[in-house]
């Protein structure tokens, strides 16, 4: 009997065992039921349910309904600290709920301090001591009803903090849910006010300057339910300058969520794909990308604007958007119809080569608020016809500012809708985790469609196209007269530059769009002969500080009689009338370069030992890199086969794909930070077919790095670049699949093996059968003291990853 009773406890204990194992994994990563495996698998993730949530108000933004005529106080932030700055902003964020009086921030670093402060006739100035006044004056009302206490030590990026930084995100989150401004317990020692959340106490915060996932985790699951639900906020904690984030005022007035993904970390990652799952479809996410530059800035976007894409969420870069809580708030209760100024379109001549110039800041609001002011002003606008593609949401942020722009242009200047939409998304995955992918694209397009109308926009330029997204661009935008199309330049890879879908034009950029043209060069480029159209975009960010206008303007005056610049609606008007007369005939463009090379990957039933051996590939074989025209980049460099060569050998069986590598090179040289600066061999892989398959990576095509052995041990590092980028094993254990990577020192170089799963490819699931052809190439970097050479199989370091490559043949 007392025998008996012992299993009891026994029994108790053992079931408080797996609830503690239980809850211990779901602690260390709570979203995996809804996204295992790794973060470059996420296209292939069980279809999600979709979140749908009607709009609370027309349009897409929120913004308050203020009259004109109001009175304002103004407060004076230019000479603040970046506590008070912080204050300041989440002040004016509650204060701007009520109708009047206005607040807005005056800071005179800001480009239009004069103009929106000479157009407000009724103001009265507040500085550093008078906000003491006002935040206590406010309090007594209710307006205020406490304090968010933070460590002002985090606004500091040079000191070491015990707490992660993200927390100045959930600070803005908390101001707005709560009514309460953020403080520092310094500041707060001056107003006495409430304290509603200290996070300087906040348990489990602590302990970790660089772990967000706590921060966000708790903040989403605790904060979201009380936020509003149509627009998310994404911005570095410290903001661009350090100086805090000047949409710090809107995200308190309207409730933001407020989260930022800071690095490559894995389960953070999780977290945010979890919510975006949970945010409702078609989502404005406002703010800013990444604070990093060069190669690693542009992983970073490419990286997020995936994530976001995939889930139905646009994004618009505002972040140093100032006073949005009080200028989106200036304009009646339906959003203002803009009209583009009319001219009288010129009489076709067959014998021209007609250019229209367009200038892009791909959907930055912020740049068109404050950069393009200074482009605007140019001596030279309206000296030369010029399209501006801008953000038509800005008819939401800020339409005091696009009415500017509107009543300002002259006759040469025409507006068109920047890159692809009310957002920038990437069109070849938007929504593609939903099983009703249909639906969310037919609100999206409804909505810029709606936006475009209301902005007189007849024309919107588009990136990252297939070509199922570019018949829906064509075929549910009733307001579109034509595409412009990509940042790549056709003419270096495309037999035609312009086509029609379903009647309406498409026209390609002629030149490469990212980075500064060379306009002496290009000249020599544009068609010789008429009729001809050659749309020419300019990334207007590329020449910040400098006078872009005039550029285009002694470019155009200095061109032939037979080129003819024009507006892009006259180059419409002018390609319609040459097409309805026969004078051009379209036909849709295909790839310039056939494939060259070829392999043919055998298919083997036997496993590969991964050790960085390579005496099990004798009998394959091998692709070389050893010949002088391989090398395309520091040819008058190369030291010949012993300073850098290679051979490559690939088999395959169901479920990978295998590759061993031998390099030489003399002096071997490693950059883990940004490993394409230093020795490393780089892997292409693209499953595009059709005329989307660009130089610039998109969804369908793969790139990867592998990095040398270090102090002739094995290196367990493998980079994914494109369509992510990773640091660590690839498809790690999803499905019964990983990735692996070995590497060696040898005498003379190093050698590589590597395992990469069929399942990262898109359409080449390792269940399922393979595709018989995929193109390839490979390409081997060589660095001393710099970037020495280059080495590739079949491409160019100017043309690849996407055009120029070898196929190998599955068998």
């Amino acid at each position: 009997m007392r025998r008996k009773f012992l299993f009891v406890p026994l029994i108790i204990c053992f079931a408080g065992l797996v609830w503690f194992i239980h809850n211990y994994k779901s602690e260390k990563d709570p979203y995996r039921q809804f996204f295992t495996g790794h973060i470059c698998d996420c296209w292939r993730k069980v279809h999600i349910p979709m979140v749908k949530d009607s709009l609370p108000f027309g349009g897409v933004l929120p913004r308050a309904n203020f009259v004109d005529k109001d009175l304002v106080y103004v407060i004076d932030i230019t000479d603040m600290p970046v506590e008070m700055k912080f204050l300041a902003r989440t002040f004016v964020g509650l204060a701007n709920r009520s109708r009047a009086p206005k607040f807005i921030i005056a800071d005179r670093k800001d480009p239009w301090y004069k103009y929106m402060i000479s157009r407000i006739k009724n103001k009265k100035w507040y500085d550093e001591t008078d906000l003491f006044s006002l935040i206590k004056e406010y309090a007594e009302k209710k307006v205020i009803k406490g304090a968010i206490l933070y460590d002002p030590d985090l606004w500091n990026p040079a000191k070491r903090v015990s707490q992660p930084r993200d927390i100045l995100n959930v600070v803005r989150t908390l101001c707005g849910i709560e009514n309460a401004v953020a403080v520092t317990p310094g500041i707060n020692n001056k107003l006495k006010l409430p304290v509603i959340v200290d996070t300087v106490r906040k348990r489990g915060w602590r302990g970790s300057a660089t772990m967000s996932y706590p921060v966000y985790q708790w903040a989403f699951n605790n904060l979201w339910r009380r936020c509003y639900h149509h627009v998310i906020a994404y911005i570095p904690p410290l903001g661009i300058d350090n100086e805090g984030s000047g949409l710090t005022d809107y995200i308190v007035q309207f409730k933001l969520f407020c989260f930022y993904l800071p690095d490559e970390d894995k389960r953070t990652e999780k977290l945010f794909e979890y919510i975006f799952s949970k945010v409702p479809v078609n989502t404005a996410v406002i703010g800013h990308l990444t604070l990093r530059e060069g190669w690693e800035g542009k992983i970073d976007r490419i990286r997020i604007i995936r994530i976001m894409s995939k889930f139905g969420k646009f994004f618009i870069e505002g972040s140093r958007l100032s006073n949005i809580s009080y200028y989106s708030g200036i304009r009646g209760r339906e959003r203002d119809k803009f009209s583009q100024k009319k001219i009288r379109f010129g009489r076709l001549n067959p014998d021209k080569i007609y250019i229209t110039f367009c200038l892009t800041t791909e959907n930055s609001a912020d740049y068109c608020i404050i950069e393009r002011l200074k482009h605007w002003k140019s001596p030279y606008r309206g000296k030369v016809p010029v399209g501006w593609a801008f953000p038509v949401l800005l008819s939401d942020l800020c339409p005091m500012v696009l009415k500017y722009y509107y009543d300002t242009a002259t006759p040469n200047d025409y507006f068109i809708a920047d890159t692809s939409g009310i957002g920038y998304i990437y069109p070849d995955i938007y929504g593609k985790i939903y099983t009703n992918q249909d639906e969310v694209w037919k609100e999206y397009l409804g909505m810029t469609n709606d936006y475009m109308h209301f902005a007189d926009v007849k024309f919107l330029w588009c990136i990252g196209n297939d070509e199922v997204s570019e018949r829906r661009f064509i075929s549910d935008l009733s307001d579109l007269k034509a595409l412009f199309y990509g940042m790549d330049g056709a003419s270096r890879y495309l037999t035609t530059s312009f086509y029609s879908v379903d009647n309406k034009p498409v026209f390609h950029a002629y030149f490469p769009v990212k980075g500064k043209i060379d306009f002496e060069k290009i000249k020599s480029k544009l068609p010789a002969t008429g009729p001809a159209f050659v749309f020419i975009g300019i990334d207007e960010r590329q020449y910040t500080g400098q006078d872009i206008l005039s550029k285009l303007y002694r470019f155009a005056k200095f061109l032939p009689k037979k080129y003819s610049v024009v507006r892009p609606d006259e180059f419409f008007y002018l390609y319609e009338k040459a097409k309805s007369k026969g004078i051009i005939r379209e036909r849709f463009p295909e790839i310039k370069y056939g494939v060259k090379k070829e392999i043919v990957v055998r298919r083997v039933t036997r496993s590969i030992n991964i050790d960085g051996n390579l005496s099990e590939w004798s009998d394959v074989k091998p692709i070389l890199l050893n010949k002088r025209e391989q090398i395309k980049w520091g040819k008058d460099r190369w030291g010949g086969i012993q300073d850098l060569s290679g051979m490559v050998w690939i088999l395959r069986d169901d479920k990978y794909l295998y590759v061993g590598i031998k390099v030489m090179d003399q002096k071997i040289s490693i950059n883990r930070k940004n490993p394409l600066y230093g020795d490393c061999v780089e892997i292409y892989v693209d499953t595009r077919k059709g005329r989307f398959r660009e130089p610039s990576p998109s969804e369908g095509f793969y790139r990867y790095i592998l990095l040398p052995g270090m102090r002739g041990g094995g290196d367990r590092y493998l980079f994914m670049v494109y369509p992510t980028f990773d640091v660590g094993l690839v498809t790690r254990g999803w499905g019964g699949v990983g990735g692996k990577v070995y590497s060696k020192i040898i005498k003379g170089g190093y050698t590589i093996e590597a395992r990469i799963p069929l399942l990262n490819f898109q359409g080449y699931p390792y269940t399922k059968p393979l595709g018989k052809e995929l193109f390839f190439d490979i390409s081997i970097n060589d660095k001393d003291e710099v970037i020495k050479s280059k080495i590739f199989w079949e491409g160019s370091i100017f043309e690849s990853p996407g055009i120029l490559l070898g196929k190998i043949i599955l068998q």
